[in-house]
């Protein structure tokens, strides 16, 4: 696993230097490099999410930033390999409590917290899974090992869709920016079949075009901002399963090509196809107002959250009969059949995967209420 850059070297991690250097094609897709651009890693350990002010174990915290195993990390600890404020910790402090956004120094690289988001160049073929089982270029190169199980996708757009997707490392943020009551928009550029008709398409587009969704008839309003030639920008407020296509096809204009240009307050930053950079700035903290608060100022209500259904052991007790492990697997299954996920997760599955309310439960029932595997499996 890549280490950070050494200390003398400020924050850049020495894996990221390597991808922002060289080319990195996945399969036969030709797809330009996937990486985390090193131009604006200085400026990722500044801001952090919820877990500000939180203690994590020394051990656990360098381990899920890729300073190695618990294992390897209590080794290099009892070294004296461990420095915290340019101070050695002790040799029994693997089980030490840091604040979440220290940034430890362990065999002389640092390793800072993960940005809160990151913004990715999104290049055609390429699906918006984090691991894709049938081969495809995926978001597998994105992000650096050490990052990949802290930060996820933000929704996903299309394989044949261009453009920004963000990663959040924040579930309660990445809430927000998906659910329709928070009016989050999406900015795209289609570039669509037949001559467009500003006006016309403006007014049809704001009343409400008719389309299907799960099964069900839907009207999707959306705001036309400009034409130019074939070109037309407008931004949606949702993000159901190809919803710009459907709603500009059934305006007469089946589109060519779909490049989503901006997410909110977060524009596509100008970076090349297939690059990725932490966001900062003004960006960064209007999505952390959003994290906290609604888009009027005051604390959203999230509604009230059904537990996950209990997790039954993996292994059964070793004392227990064939029938009495049976019987525990049926009344495991049971209880994950008679769960009911929360509203808001079902809304979040339907909007984003296409599907019918109770195909959303099903889906939510199947990974305990773990959207992003829900998500992944869905694209």
């Amino acid at each position: 696993m890549g280490r950070p850059h050494a200390v003398g070297g400020g924050l850049l991690l020495q894996l990221l230097l390597l991808r922002s250097t060289t080319s990195l094609h996945v399969g036969n897709m030709g797809n330009p490099a996937r990486r985390v651009s090193c131009a604006y890693l200085p400026m990722m350990a500044a801001h952090n999410d919820g877990a500000e002010g939180s203690m994590v174990r020394l051990d656990k915290l360098l381990a899920e930033r890729g300073a190695g195993s618990r294992k390897d990390v209590d080794k290099m600890i009892r070294r004296g390999l461990v420095e915290i404020d340019g101070v050695v910790v002790g040799k029994a402090a693997a089980k030490l409590k840091v604040p979440w956004e220290t940034t430890p120094v362990c065999d002389g690289f640092e390793y800072p917290p993960p940005p809160l988001l990151v913004a990715y160049h999104k290049p055609l073929g390429v699906v918006s899974t984090m691991k894709d089982d049938r081969g495809r270029a995926d978001l597998s190169f994105v992000l650096p090992p050490a990052w990949q199980k802290l930060l996820h996708p933000v929704g996903r757009l299309d394989a044949d869709t261009t453009g920004l997707l963000l990663f959040s490392r924040c579930g309660d943020l990445t809430h927000r920016l998906l659910h329709p009551k928070y009016v989050i928009e999406r900015e795209y550029v289609a570039t669509v079949e037949n001559p467009v008709h500003e006006a016309w398409l403006r007014e049809k587009l704001h009343a409400g075009v008719e389309t299907v969704e799960g099964g069900e008839p839907l009207v999707v309003t959306a705001n036309l901002i400009s034409v130019d030639g074939q070109d037309v920008r407008l931004t949606v407020t949702e993000g159901k399963y190809r919803m710009v296509r459907r709603i500009l096809a059934n305006c007469g204009h089946p589109v060519v090509a779909l490049h989503r240009v901006r997410y909110g307050e977060v524009p596509l930053p100008d970076i090349e196809e297939g690059d990725a950079v932490p966001v900062y700035g003004s960006q960064l903290e209007w999505a952390m107002r959003l994290q906290e608060q609604g888009n009027d100022g005051t604390q959203q209500d999230m509604g009230e959250v059904a537990p996950r259904p209990e997790r039954k052991r993996r292994v059964p007790s070793l004392s227990a009969t064939p029938a009495e492990r049976d019987l525990e697997q049926e009344m495991a299954e049971a209880a994950k059949r008679e769960w009911n996920p929360p509203e808001n997760l079902i809304d979040i599955v339907v909007e984003e995967g296409g599907l019918t309310r109770s195909q959303a439960v099903e889906a939510l029932r199947k990974h305990e209420g773990d959207i992003i595997c829900v998500l992944e499996e869905l694209t």
